[in-house]
């Protein structure tokens, strides 16, 4: 082979690894891409997320988020633009989104270093019914309305609001122990 052959032949070996390695780079700067604006969106409730999904960003993003276990045939997006409130949301798979968005279970958890002795005032105030379970934990309600109740665990510092467009099903969430518990724990 030629001195000529050989330059021409090194020279084919350097452009095309040069251009092997500039495609490998700019899909890593591309996928990275992606994940970050699929994070954003994640946390801010515009993706739907499987279980492993929800539990996996939770963990990573090391948010502090409350939810009544997994549901069979729903997905689930979170909204954590906030720094202090944290709004999980149980989506049917199967059904109209915006029939779904409208009906569909929301846990919320309010971080707050007082969240406690709040729930346990507005349990005492007129028009609420309030409560301790054996746990502990304390729970109220607007007497008018049973589809929306607050939960409050003693060491915690959070407050949660259990949503669920079926009336009673709210409260039984609060009053039976270890249905509402933090995501990954």
């Amino acid at each position: 082979m030629s001195e000529r052959s050989k330059y021409a032949m090194r020279y084919t070996v350097i452009a095309v690894s040069a251009v092997a390695i500039s495609v490998a780079v700019g899909a890593l700067i591309l996928h990275s891409h992606n994940q970050k604006a699929w994070r954003a969106d994640a946390l801010a409730g515009k993706v739907a997320l499987s279980q492993t999904q929800l539990e996996s960003l939770v963990r990573q993003e090391s948010l502090t988020a409350y939810w009544a276990g997994p549901r069979p045939g729903y997905l689930y997006s979170i909204d954590a633009t906030a720094k202090d409130r944290i709004f999980l949301q149980y989506i049917q798979e199967d059904k109209n989104t915006s029939n779904v968005i409208a009906n569909s279970r929301v846990i919320a958890t309010y971080i707050s270093k007082d969240g406690f002795s709040r729930t346990v005032a507005a349990a005492t105030r007129s028009g609420n019914a309030g409560f301790r379970n054996p746990n502990g934990s304390v729970v109220f309600y607007d007497k008018n309305r049973n589809t929306d109740v607050y939960l409050a665990f003693p060491g915690e510092e959070v407050q949660i609001e259990i949503f669920d467009p079926l009336a009673g099903q709210a409260l039984s969430l609060a009053i039976l122990q270890d249905q509402i518990n933090k995501i990954g724990a």
